[in-house]
């Protein structure tokens, strides 16, 4: 089924959230590479992430409605010790991009794009941002000699 539609296993999804959260980028990057190759939709796999991402927000600050409505809460339990705000972070930064990930005609870009600025967000000692302001420079100015007559060249 999710080789027709493009889309991810839970298993899939589970071992890439997995990655995300504990924040290894190179790995990400090979399985998007890997996903795209073999044909996945990068928007359904977009929209499945923050879809994984819910409902372990849900398991984390809902348990018994989790419980109750999720057939498959066992294996969410190894989400106990992941921080709420940073799930809550992670699915505000996905919704804030689905819609120009839906519209690209890149979305693998912009998808990986979208998990440097949060991997890079919560490992800023490990990444030096780019300075893109722009600071005015003092300039030291250059005494000029003004010639006023013609000079012939000396040679060596």
């Amino acid at each position: 089924v999710h080789e027709i539609n493009g889309t991810l296993s839970h298993d899939e999804l589970s071992n890439f959230i997995d990655l995300l959260l504990d924040s290894k980028l190179d790995s990400l990057l090979e399985k998007i590479d890997s996903y795209y190759n073999s044909g996945k939709n990068i928007v359904k796999m977009s929209e499945e992430m923050v879809l994984f991402l819910k409902n372990i927000l849900l398991y984390k600050t809902a348990p018994n409605y989790f419980e109750h409505n999720y057939y498959d809460h066992e294996s969410f339990k190894k989400y106990d010790g992941v921080d709420v705000n940073k799930v809550i972070d992670y699915i505000t930064k996905f919704n804030a991009e689905i819609n120009e990930i839906k519209k690209s005609n890149i979305p693998k870009f912009l998808l990986e794009l979208l998990l440097i600025k949060i991997i890079s967000s919560n490992n800023q000692n490990s990444f030096t941002p780019v300075n893109t302001n722009f600071e005015e420079k003092k300039t030291v100015e250059n005494k000029k000699e003004v010639i006023t007559t013609p000079q012939k060249y000396k040679g060596s």
